[in-house]
This record gives structure tokens, C-alpha cells and sequence, in this order.
């Protein structure tokens, strides 16, 4: 399995996560036009670009680091994955905060999310 498949299983899991257990979804239009308006402005493989740029930047070697890494990462693929406006719902960060917990109890889980940003920090261009 390589890294991009990990990722692509990880954005997918993610994805259907946030499918079931946040509906920020509105009858309007108008929420859907925006969250359409404002989803996938970057390719994926610019998304593991950046991602990987910025967590070059933490200590992937200390749990702070770690947890401000899988914070980031989440952040930023939902965000990419769901709009950036899923970042101003005011459930976002309970919800972020639950998918985080969710992971951390999981130790397989857990070990598997730092693989990958450890390989995607190694992986980015400086």
C-alpha cells in the first residue's frame, strides 16, 4: 500500500465521518452554493503539498507536536473536503475536538494517522 492510498483511505474514513455525524448542511441554496463555491480550490496533490509543508514546521518526535500535527492535518482536509465555511460553524470545533478524542482511543488508528504525517513531513518540498 503506498502513502497516497493511505492518505486516500484516511481522507475517505474522515469523509464519511463528518457525513454522519455533523449535518451542517442547510435547506437554503445559499449554504450550498457556498460551500460549493469554496470546496476543492486546491488538487489533493496540493493539499498533501501544503499539508506536508506545514508539518515539516511542528516536532512530529513530541506528543504536543503530534497533537498540533493531527489537529492541522484534520483541520485542513476538512476544510478542503467540506468548504472552507465548515471552519466558521460553531459545531466545528466540538466536533473536531470528538474526532480527535475518537482517533486517540484507537490505538491502531492513532499510530496509523502519525505514520502518515510523519511520511507526508517527509515527503514535502522544503
Amino acid at each position: 500500500m503506498t502513502r497516497v492510498d493511505r492518505m486516500d483511505q484516511l481522507l475517505d474514513a474522515l469523509r464519511q465521518q463528518m457525513l454522519e455525524k455533523i449535518d451542517t448542511r442547510r435547506s437554503d441554496g445559499a449554504a450550498s452554493s457556498q460551500n460549493s463555491a469554496d470546496r476543492k480550490v486546491e488538487t489533493s496533490t496540493e493539499l498533501r503539498q501544503r499539508i506536508g509543508r506545514e508539518l515539516r514546521q511542528m516536532d512530529l518526535s513530541s506528543e504536543s507536536g503530534r497533537r498540533r500535527a493531527r489537529r492541522s492535518f484534520l483541520e485542513s482536509v476538512l476544510a478542503w473536503e467540506m468548504g472552507d465555511s465548515i471552519l466558521r460553524d460553531p459545531k466545528f470545533s466540538g466536533f473536531l475536538q470528538n474526532l480527535e478524542d475518537a482517533i486517540g482511543r484507537d490505538e491502531r488508528s492513532s499510530e496509523r494517522l502519525d505514520e502518515l504525517l510523519s511520511m507526508m513531513a517527509a515527503a514535502a518540498a522544503p
